[in-house]
């Protein structure tokens, strides 16, 4: 448990403590509903957060819980859950958009690796201009995902590490080929 989530959590007792026992049961009910549905520590506390400032407020004007949220806990429950799988839904395409955007320097790479490749094939002599040429793919792709990166890179969850374990050492076995490949295409002339 991170220190904001147990900070949450500390104030969200200590605002508990304000409701009535018939207001702190529903509440109560509606958590334990929340948890056996798998629902995220970090996002439990939030709700909690909500609904006690709505149960906090509705004790001042002399409402129970059943008046404001309804008289079925399970049904205010399914209403939460469901709320929660369309922002899911949206948070998973913004992943998949962020993932595609980290991979953008490595089709760069792959993009110059294969205008050198090209040039093997063809076995035309091979210029610094032309080394440059194909490291422009690479650089101009980076550009594009540090771009968006800096500008974005929250929204689309780009600052969660993907590269981990067996990602990362494939990302770094192809960097190294492709710019190993590109050097030794470039020293050698051919």
């Amino acid at each position: 448990m991170t220190q904001d989530e147990k900070e949450l959590k500390k104030r969200n007792n200590r605002r508990d403590a304000q409701l009535c026992r018939e207001n702190k049961e529903y509440m109560t009910k509606i958590i334990c509903c929340l948890r056996d549905e798998d629902v995220p520590d970090m996002q439990v506390e939030d709700i909690r957060q909500d609904i006690t400032d709505m149960l906090l407020d509705a004790q001042e004007r002399g409402e129970k819980a059943e008046t404001v949220l309804g008289e079925d806990y399970r049904t205010f429950c399914g209403e939460i859950l469901e709320s929660l799988k369309d922002r899911e839904a949206k948070d998973q395409d913004r992943k998949k958009f962020g993932i595609l955007l980290m991979w953008f320097p490595f089709v760069g790479m792959f993009c110059s690796g294969a205008a050198a490749g090209m040039k093997i094939l063809q076995h035309t002599p091979w210029s610094p201009a032309e080394f440059l040429y194909t490291l422009l793919y690479f650089a101009v792709w980076t550009f594009i995902s540090a771009a968006v990166y800096v500008t974005a890179g929250k929204k689309f969850y780009m600052k969660k590490s993907y590269f981990e374990g067996r990602r990362k050492t494939i990302a770094v076995l192809l960097a190294l080929f492709f710019a190993a490949a590109e050097a030794v295409f470039w020293l050698t002339g051919i």
